[in-house]
């Protein structure tokens, strides 16, 4: 059967595609493990963006839009998370400019590795580093703006260098 309305639809209750028994106010339901969707067009992106659930029952959002963002809003915060057209993610940004673009600060309760996939401490970098400013150890510096090693520095935990021990806290 199908239905054909020109003008305005008000439904009181809930309503079902494919379903005599919807549970929610749009519930669809396919009788087939096959993909499902809803199509979202307008004048400028004949294409839509899309919500669907694949045939391995995972929900995919796509903007065919070649310009278009996948944005998630919360209260009184938009733009939480974008999804650029490039892929990259930003979070607290509306045009992320990396893979992972994060502006705010961070609370990481792990290990990070830069160049491994196997952290070994909190902060774990295989390669060259640069800093900009000073290197802090215990609220006090160690490396000054300059590059200049302050020597009465307090070192209460072992310092590395390409894994060999330059300091040592005893």
């Amino acid at each position: 059967a199908s239905l054909d309305v020109n003008g305005n639809v008000f439904v009181d209750g809930y309503v079902g595609i494919g379903t005599t028994l919807p549970k929610s106010h749009l519930h669809i339901h396919i009788t087939s493990n096959l993909p499902s969707s809803i199509l979202f067009t307008d004048a400028n992106n004949l294409l839509g963006s899309v919500i669907s659930k694949d045939s391995s029952q995972n929900l995919r959002i796509i903007n065919n839009f070649p310009t278009g963002n996948i944005i998630f809003d919360v209260a009184n915060k938009s733009n939480a998370l974008v999804i650029a057209p490039t892929g990259n993610i930003g979070i607290g940004t509306s045009i992320p400019l990396a893979t992972l673009d994060i502006r705010g600060n961070v609370i990481i309760g792990g290990k990070i590795g830069v160049g491994t996939t196997n952290p070994k401490v909190a902060l774990d970098i295989i390669g060259d580093m640069n800093i900009t400013g000073e290197i802090n150890l215990n609220n006090r510096y160690l490396i000054n703006s300059n590059g200049f090693i302050k020597t009465s520095t307090l070192i209460t935990s072992n310092i590395y260098i390409n894994s060999n021990l330059i300091k040592s806290d005893g």
